[in-house]
C-alpha cells in the first residue's frame, strides 16, 4: 500500500471512561500519523454531562470524531424495545457503512458492545477488514443469546485483540475450533495528570486529616465482581490496627442501588468515618493524587486500567490474582498478590505496606520501571500499528497471532 492505512474505530460512547474507551483514546493520540490516517466513530452523543472533556481532547488533538447522534435506550416495553433495537442496528449499520466507504476505510477497528457487531457486519458489507477488540471483565454466560451473539460475530471478524492471555483463552473458547487469529497486547495509558490541587479534592471527597492520613484508594467501577464487598471487610481490621487509614472507593456505578448496599455495609461495619464511597468525573488523575497506597480486590477481572494507572504513579500496590492480573502484577516485585474473596489475606497484605513504608516505595518504584517498559501507550500504539498493517496485507504469519486451537 503506497498510502497511510486508513483506521476506523468504533465505540458505543465517548462519554464513558472506562477501560476500553481509555484504550482507544490513548491510541488516538499516540498514533504514527505518517502511518496510520484514524478516525474515531460513536453511536451516542447524549450523557455529554458525564466526561465531556473526553471527545472535547481528541478533537482538540487533531483527531478526526465522527458521531452518529443515538440517544439513550427506550423504556417502552418489552416488545417495543425489541423492534426499536432491530432498527437501531439497521441504521448503525447503515451510517457506518457509509462512513467507511466515504472516508475510503481499509480496517475498521471495533470496540466493545455493542460496536463490535455494527463493525463487523459493516465490514463484511463494504468488504474491508473487521479486528475486534474486546476483554471480558465477567465471565461469559455458559449458554446465553449473547454468548451466541459474540461467537458469531468473533468468528465472522478477520482478527481479535485482548489484553490479557487469560481473556485470549476464555475467547478461544466462546468461539470454539476456529482459525481465527488472536492478538494479545496489552492496554498502554499515559500516567493520569490531576486538574485540580490535592487540598480542594480532599475538601471535595471530604477526606479527613492532612498528611498524617494514609489513603488506601481502590479505581474502579462499582460493580459486584470487583470485590468492594470483600475490601470493606478487610478495611476493619486494617483501621482496627492502623488508626490512620483511610478508604477511597471511586468508581462510577454501572449496577444501581449497588453504591448504597456499599454504604450501608461500610455503616454496618462502623467504617462510614473512614470510607468514602463516590463516583468522580472529572480527570481520573484528580483522584489518584490522593492515593497513597493502591488496592484492586475485583474477584474476577481481565487486566484493570487502573492497575497500569497506578504503576505508571509509582503506587504500590495489593491486588488479586484474576484474569490478566498476575500477568502484570509479580508478586513481591512490583506489587503484592492476593487470592481473590480472602479477606485476611487482603488486609494482612495492606497492612504490611503500611508498617513498611520501605517495602512499599520499593515495589511502587519497580511498578513504575515495569510499566516504562511495557505498558506506555506509545508502546502499546506501535503494536496496534503493525497488527493493523498486518491484518490488512493478509499475512499468514503475524508475531502477535496465538496458534489455532484444534
Amino acid at each position: 500500500m503506497n498510502r497511510r492505512l486508513r483506521v476506523l474505530s468504533l465505540i458505543n460512547e465517548l462519554h464513558y471512561v472506562g477501560g476500553g474507551e481509555n484504550r482507544l483514546f490513548s491510541f488516538a493520540l499516540t498514533v504514527d500519523r505518517s502511518r496510520i490516517d484514524h478516525t474515531v466513530a460513536s453511536f451516542r452523543s447524549d450523557d455529554s454531562d458525564k466526561h465531556p472533556y473526553f471527545p472535547a481532547r481528541l478533537q482538540a488533538a487533531g483527531v478526526s470524531v465522527r458521531t452518529f447522534g443515538i440517544g439513550p435506550a427506550s423504556a417502552a416495553g418489552e416488545r417495543r424495545n425489541i423492534v426499536r433495537g432491530t432498527l437501531n442496528l439497521s441504521r448503525k449499520i447503515k451510517w457506518l457503512s457509509h462512513l467507511i466507504r466515504e472516508l475510503e476505510i481499509d480496517l475498521v477497528d471495533a470496540h466493545l458492545d455493542p460496536a463490535i457487531l455494527v463493525g463487523v457486519l459493516s465490514g463484511l458489507l463494504t468488504r474491508v477488514r473487521k479486528v475486534v477488540t474486546v476483554y471480558e471483565a465477567q465471565p461469559f454466560p455458559p449458554s446465553t443469546l449473547r454468548t451466541l451473539s459474540r461467537r458469531i460475530t468473533f468468528r465472522l471478524a478477520d482478527a481479535i485483540i485482548t489484553d490479557s492471555q487469560a481473556r485470549s483463552d476464555d475467547i478461544r473458547t466462546v468461539i470454539g475450533r476456529t482459525k481465527r487469529r488472536i492478538a494479545v497486547i496489552p492496554n498502554g495509558i499515559p500516567p493520569p495528570i490531576p486538574n485540580l490541587p490535592s487540598d480542594q479534592m480532599r475538601r471535595m471527597l471530604n477526606i479527613p486529616g492532612g498528611d498524617e492520613t494514609i489513603v488506601i484508594g481502590q479505581v474502579s467501577r462499582l460493580v459486584p465482581f470487583k470485590g468492594h464487598s470483600v475490601l470493606l471487610d478487610a478495611a476493619r481490621t486494617v483501621v482496627d490496627k492502623h488508626s490512620n487509614a483511610f478508604f477511597l472507593v471511586i468508581g462510577y456505578e454501572a449496577d444501581k442501588g449497588y453504591k448504597e448496599k456499599l454504604v450501608q455495609q461500610a455503616a454496618a461495619l462502623g467504617l462510614s468515618d473512614r470510607v468514602r464511597i463516590t463516583g468522580y468525573a472529572g480527570p481520573i488523575g484528580d483522584v489518584w493524587q490522593l492515593i497513597d497506597l493502591h488496592v484492586h480486590a475485583s474477584l474476577f477481572d481481565s487486566l484493570p486500567n487502573a492497575i497500569i494507572e497506578g504503576m505508571s504513579l509509582h503506587k504500590p500496590a495489593v491486588v488479586t490474582a484474576v484474569g490478566g492480573i498476575p500477568e502484570a502484577v509479580e508478586h513481591d516485585v512490583t506489587g503484592l498478590i492476593v487470592p481473590p474473596g480472602n479477606t485476611e489475606a487482603l488486609s494482612a497484605a495492606l497492612l504490611k505496606l503500611l508498617r513498611e513504608p520501605e517495602t512499599a516505595g520499593k515495589l511502587g518504584n519497580a511498578a513504575y520501571k515495569r510499566y516504562e517498559e511495557r505498558y506506555r501507550a506509545e508502546i502499546m500504539s506501535a503494536k496496534l500499528q503493525d497488527f493493523f498493517e498486518d491484518v490488512v496485507s493478509a499475512k499468514e504469519e503475524s508475531p502477535y497471532a496465538l496458534p489455532a486451537s484444534g
